[in-house]
């Protein structure tokens, strides 16, 4: 839909701007609220697990929150539309 769409923008800004070719695995990282990160990953990283399948995409949360936020950063690798559908 229209969100993928915006979605697929941003990822392609992202790669042009890392200088990652469109089929090559790039990098997208972005910060999560530390209060969702248990509804991502779910019980035993069945979730997570789930949208890495599904996606195809690596997917990363760190373990501990940024200084001074209420966040942790999250990284996901793949190839723009594995970013996207992640």
């Amino acid at each position: 839909g229209e969100q993928e769409e915006v979605l697929g923008h941003i990822v392609a800004e992202l790669f042009e701007f890392q200088g990652t070719l469109e089929d090559e695995d790039g990098l997208c990282v972005f910060v999560m609220p530390t209060s969702a990160v248990g509804a991502v990953i779910g019980a035993k990283g069945s979730k997570i697990s789930e949208i890495m399948s599904e996606s195809g995409a690596e997917i990363d949360v760190g373990r501990e929150c940024i200084i001074g936020m209420p966040d942790n950063p999250v990284v996901l690798r793949g190839r723009p539309g594995q970013i996207v559908r992640a």
